[in-house]
């Protein structure tokens, strides 16, 4: 695919580098800021040769990024069974950040909808992909069974009264 990346700003930091902000495809959540050093420009080319690299690597980060909502796309509604859980991946977005978020909810229960963050590189190779997506199902199968069994525990120890002999602590004065 073809990527049109602009420089949209330039500026000179406290410390004295300089940053240099390119945009991919006029979307904003692919701009991407680039530091150099003021010594970049004493080598003649230097400078174009450090911004033609900020302007391909931004380039590559958006094409990756599309490859990663392709393969996410199909996988969306695949669901992944551990013991007694039924867990779904439901869907996924693109943060502000540029980073993606899966989400997957077990067995149906709504309380269990649980994000996690992935790479954009993991996202765009389909087998690191699913292998994401499963490890993040079976957590979210993990902590269901966790919350079931608090369930359980719970109630038998509501009104339940506890003698705490505190005769054996020992205060220290401050």
């Amino acid at each position: 695919m073809s990527h049109a990346v602009e420089i949209k700003h330039y500026k000179q930091l406290p410390d004295g580098q300089i940053a240099v902000a390119a945009c991919c495809c006029g979307d904003p959540v692919h701009t991407s800021w680039h530091t150099m050093a003021p010594a970049i420009f004493d080598t003649p080319g230097r400078f174009e040769q450090s911004v033609n690299w900020h302007i391909q690597r931004v380039a590559n980060q958006h094409e990756e990024m599309l490859q990663a909502k392709a393969v996410l796309s199909g996988l969306v509604g695949q669901t992944h069974s551990f013991d007694t859980h039924s867990v779904k991946f439901e869907h996924y977005r693109q943060l502000s950040d540029g980073q993606l978020s899966i989400a997957a909810q077990c067995c149906g229960d709504e309380s269990t909808l649980a994000s996690h963050i992935i790479d954009s590189n993991v996202a765009a190779d389909k087998n690191l992909c699913q292998a994401a997506i499963k490890e993040h199902c079976q957590n979210t199968a993990k902590k269901h069974e966790l919350t079931r069994r608090c369930e359980t525990a719970l109630p038998a120890l509501v009104g339940k009264e506890f003698k705490i002999d505190t005769t054996t602590i020992n205060a220290v004065a401050a």
